[in-house]
């Protein structure tokens, strides 16, 4: 019955998106005193359910900023037309018109309005941007009376390009320290300089001190900016605010999302870097943090770890962003420190001029519980630093995303077992520089004999041979492997479970077909809908796959895909 009213519920909100949100967004601050209608079709439902259920829809929105999402009925029909099923809205995508739960819910029906006023857990999530007002803010605040509080910062404000002349003047006082530093982050540097918004900081600020005067109810706080300056005075906040009061938070994470030169803030990116945390955070169990805010306890090798320990006691989920060279090495090495992690991410990674691999030393640091590993944005000398210090054998879960990865690196992860325990394994965006790249996919396959759900995406035809489940036979290094002919031993022999971008009907044909000769049956296919609509995928193509699997299904890149 739940999931019935799940389902009935976002009917109800889909039907007059426009009318309810622009209701919505007029009652800042008036406490939701607005006409609501007077019935719904979700009536029979008991108050406390109600609640619960949206509840849920909050919590999801406030994780993902998604209103609505096809369902499984849907995603298992083949798609005709343009969009095939529920659209799929993100908040960024909404631009003007945010998404505004639980304020839409109060337009539904005076019942619906009266229960979302009643439950202030709703109210406990806050996602503030930059056109977020000081009394909205507020209203949040105050009706989720002491509940702990979710609080997301989205500042993306761009900076403004200076006028002609003062361009000219300008760019003549641009030393080539300066210069440096674009092209350290891997950005050219621009042919004008920008000036920061002061109007946006200066919201910014505001709405930062609003929400610091309930610091003991953080539970959870990520900041995502594309200027230096809000990383640092939110993270100077943060320090000083835990030195009086004992942090509760749960998750923290302080992202810089450099998107071009713009972004770079020249004065801050010479100045000492602030640190993310300096205090104890003695329940936090997800950190994400940048380059240019460290936790101190992470910037430095140490032959003991007993202040990660004190400072981290419970962290299970480490995310890191823009990490180079040695600074990268230095942090993989303190790991040590962090016996029970769990899930880690290395995002825009570079590992700059490491020498290729020419085999495994012994690790520096042996993380045995760590279950997911995702390294997304990085070049291949990333993964040289990482499999050079860190040992994780009993990763489940391997996520490689928009990173080369060099032929002899497969081969070294399949001769000395790296990922013998990954079960899930994600390769998007990932190309292998070498002719011989069959020979490389096949030699990472093979290390990974415990797979049972992969995903591939822009993968050409070559990359999809393995994965009809036969491996190559020995192969001389002068060989045209194109030509190479197949062996009998079975490849992936557990896998079942195949999710695909960008691949052709056919040659996803000749993958279920191959391994089903075999006897290793793929039981789950899930094809990218994009590929359905363009035609790569045609409707012969998905009734020939639906007789040959138990469940198969499309699905939305930009709802499955991990950003960064």
């Amino acid at each position: 019955m739940v999931i019935n009213s799940v389902r009935t519920m976002h009917e109800v909100l889909d039907r007059g998106p426009v009318r309810g949100l622009g209701e919505a967004q007029d009652i800042d601050g008036q406490d939701g005193q607005t006409s609501p209608t007077d019935r719904c079709h979700c009536d029979n439902l008991p108050p406390e359910v109600l609640a619960q259920i949206l509840e849920l829809v909050v919590v999801s929105t406030w994780k993902d900023g998604s209103c609505s999402a096809p369902n499984t009925a849907q995603t298992s029909t083949f798609p005709i037309g343009g969009s095939g099923g529920a659209e799929i809205v993100s908040a960024e995508a909404c631009g003007g018109q945010k998404i505004v739960y639980p304020k839409l819910f109060l337009v539904v029906c005076k019942r619906w309005c009266a229960i979302s006023l009643g439950t202030p857990s709703l109210w406990s999530y806050l996602w503030i941007r930059d056109d977020s007002t000081l009394d909205n803010i507020s209203m949040f605040l105050k009706r989720s009376s002491r509940l702990p509080l979710s609080i997301k910062f989205d500042y993306l404000s761009k900076k403004t390009r200076l006028d002609d002349l003062e361009v000219m003047c300008e760019d003549k006082k641009l030393s080539e320290r300066r210069r440096l530093l674009y092209l350290n982050n891997g950005l050219k540097p621009p042919l004008g300089v920008f000036y920061e918004d002061r109007t946006a900081l200066t919201r910014f600020n505001k709405a930062l001190s609003l929400v610091a005067q309930h610091f003991e109810r953080w539970s959870r706080f990520h900041l995502t900016a594309v200027q230096l300056r809000y990383i640092h005075h939110t993270a100077s906040m943060v320090s000083n605010l835990g030195k009086n009061c004992r942090s509760q938070l749960l998750e923290y994470g302080l992202q810089l999302k450099l998107r071009d030169a713009s972004d770079i803030d020249f004065d801050l990116a010479l100045e000492t870097k602030e640190s993310c945390s300096d205090n104890p955070m003695p329940f936090l169990r997800k950190l994400t943090f940048s380059r240019d805010c460290v936790p101190a306890v992470l910037s430095f090798v140490s032959e003991s770890h007993p202040s990660i320990q004190e400072t981290f006691p419970v962290l299970r989920e480490l995310e890191v962003h823009h990490l180079r060279g040695r600074m990268l090495s230095n942090f993989l090495k303190t790991l040590g420190g962090i016996p029970q992690l769990r899930i880690l991410r290395l995002c825009h990674s570079r590992g700059n001029k490491e020498k290729p691999i020419q085999g495994i030393s012994i690790p520096f640091v042996v993380l045995h519980a760590l279950e997911e590993l995702t390294i997304t944005d990085s070049d291949r000398s990333t993964l040289t630093r990482l499999f050079n210090v860190i040992s994780a054998p009993n990763v489940e879960s391997l996520f490689i995303m928009r990173t080369g990865i060099c032929d002899l690196f497969a081969d070294v992860a399949r001769r000395h077992s790296l990922f013998v325990s990954v079960q899930k394994l994600t390769l998007k965006g990932v190309w292998l520089r070498s002719k011989l790249r069959l020979q490389g996919i096949d030699s990472l396959f093979s290390a990974m004999p415990e797979v049972t759900t992969i995903h591939l995406d822009s993968a050409p035809g070559i990359v999809l041979k393995p994965l009809t489940g036969s491996r190559l036979a020995a192969m001389d290094q002068d060989t045209d492997t194109e030509n190479q002919l197949l062996s009998n031993s079975l490849l992936l022999p557990k896998l079942t479970e195949i999710s695909l971008s960008a691949c052709d009907g056919n040659e996803i044909v000749s993958v279920v077909s191959g391994r089903r000769e075999l006897g290793v049956p793929v039981k789950t296919l899930r094809i990218n809908k994009s590929s359905i609509l363009s035609g790569v995928v045609s409707y012969e193509h998905w009734e020939t796959l639906h007789s040959q699997v138990e469940k198969l299904s499309w699905f939305e890149e930009d709802r499955d895909a991990r950003s960064d």
